[in-house]
């Protein structure tokens, strides 16, 4: 049937330079250059038919890739798109891009490309291509198509059109810094710099240094700098987990914001300074403010813009478009050649409760291309706390099987309810020990299960006096 819908295509006179198909699993069924064409867009036949369309254009991923949107049934008109082939080649098209249905049933997708530079030359639009930098870069990182996370790159087009202050607040590796680079690239600042300070990386009393600059002599020690606020003039900065910084130093922070001006430590000369401020909070802002973690003047200060990143757990359904987007990311990083995900896997994220949300997914990925062999990546290739109920209980989630439940369940019942807590802990933690030792072959695989190095597993084995009878092999 496939094959009946190309010829149908083929015969079509369509005002284009080449037509791209692919089935299903992003294989390339067809391509054809218009003979009219005065270059060929596509290559020959037997160069890129039965190529993955990401190996024929590396440029492309499950984000951005037309073809890949109207596999999922979302078709494409007329857009412009910038791509490089495997030689190397970049090019600029104009796509219109279609699903493939036989009897209802998606069977695969189709592109309809036509030269920019060809368009300009017929209509004569003196239209330059997109730059390789194109200044939206940071948003389409933003990668999602669930409802919410099509709401956040909308507000990231509204707020970067105002000059106002901006809270984001959302958990721990949801995006926040990628929405903070998006907001500034996006804005009329794009042109000046962009400074990110994470502060609760530094103490306070340097962190004061680096943000205000200093007088030579000020202290021992110090020398003359700018900080970050001038070197930052006319440009944005980025205030990572600003709820972890010194409560004194917010009000410091404060006064430069409702002043406009900056003064060194040490000094007394100030200086105006025009800088947008972006603040990120992990915690909800009117919890921080409830904990004491957040002066409610700055908060009133900072919050005349506000945008939550949700978390994963929100947006279950972005987790294959993002799965694919990482892996194209590290298709190009590794050069490996690892295209899909097996189904358990899939199910393994789909139930997971991801605590550590884009960024432990995009981790999990890097660390599955190092060990995964063929074109795909197993349950073998994923961390095994994964599959751990305990783990998942801990972080929030339910129990995960993959249609494997673990075959061990510890019994810590045992455990006197009238021992101190160092005690109850010792002997929870020797419990857990011995029954994890009936199943696992070797000390490095138990290492890794439990979470801990092979030199802290030696210690606890010494201090429980748990010998290599009890289950090990000496590795």
């Amino acid at each position: 049937m496939f094959d009946k819908i190309m010829e149908q295509i083929n015969s079509m006179d369509i005002f284009c330079d080449g037509i791209l198909a692919i089935d299903l699993q992003g294989y390339i069924c067809c391509c054809r250059s218009n003979p009219a064409s005065t270059r060929p867009l596509m290559y020959p036949s037997n160069e890129i038919l039965g190529k993955h369309l990401f190996q024929a254009y590396p440029s492309l991923n499950a984000a951005n890739s037309t073809l890949y949107k109207a596999l999922r049934g979302i078709p494409t008109y007329n857009l412009l798109q910038r791509h490089q082939n495997f030689r190397g080649e970049v090019f600029s098209t104009y796509e219109t891009t279609l699903p493939l249905k036989s009897e209802g049933k998606a069977i695969g997708a189709v592109s309809f490309t036509k030269y920019e530079d060809h368009l300009i030359r017929e209509i004569q639009v003196e239209e330059k291509a997109l730059p390789e930098d194109a200044p939206a870069e940071a948003i389409h990182q933003l990668i999602g198509d669930s409802v919410s996370m099509q709401m956040v790159r909308s507000r990231i087009c509204q707020i970067a059109r105002s000059d106002s202050g901006v809270l984001l607040y959302g958990d721990t590796g949801t995006g926040k810094g990628m929405a903070a680079q998006a907001i500034h690239q996006l804005s009329s600042r794009a042109s000046k710099p962009f400074y990110e300070q994470n502060c609760a990386a530094i103490p306070a009393n340097l962190l004061e240094s680096m943000f205000f600059g200093t007088v030579k002599g000020s202290y021992t020690g110090a020398v003359a700098s700018e900080g970050i606020f001038r070197q930052c003039n006319g440009g944005t900065l980025f205030l990572d987990e600003i709820n972890s910084m010194d409560l004194n130093l917010q009000a410091k922070l404060l006064k430069v914001l409702e002043s406009g001006e900056v003064t060194p430590v040490g000094g007394k000369k100030s200086y105006p300074v025009d800088v947008r401020v972006i603040a990120a909070a992990n915690e909800h802002p009117i919890a921080c403010i409830q904990s004491g973690n957040i002066r409610s003047d700055l908060f009133y200060r900072l919050s005349a813009v506000q945008l939550e990143l949700p978390p994963l757990t929100q947006r279950m359904g972005d987790i294959p478009v993002l799965c694919d987007f990482f892996m194209a990311k590290y298709r190009r990083q590794m050069h490996r050649q690892i295209f899909y995900i097996d189904s358990d896997v899939l199910n393994v994220f789909r139930q997971y409760s991801w605590p550590g949300n884009v960024r432990e997914l995009k981790n999990l990925i890097e660390g599955a291309f190092v060990y995964a062999d063929g074109d795909t990546i197993h349950l073998s290739d994923i961390p095994s706390y994964l599959l751990d109920s305990r783990w998942n209980q801990m972080t929030g989630g339910g129990f995960i099987s993959a249609g494997r439940p673990l075959e061990i369940q510890e019994d810590f019942s045992a455990v006197s309810a009238d021992l101190p807590l160092k005690e109850a802990m010792a002997q929870l933690e020797k419990k857990l020990i011995q029954q994890r030792i009936k199943r696992f072959r070797t000390k490095k695989a138990l290492a890794e299960n439990l979470g801990i190095s092979r030199q802290a597993l030696d210690v606890k084995l010494q201090k429980y006096d748990l010998h290599l009878r009890d289950g090990f092999q000496r590795f």
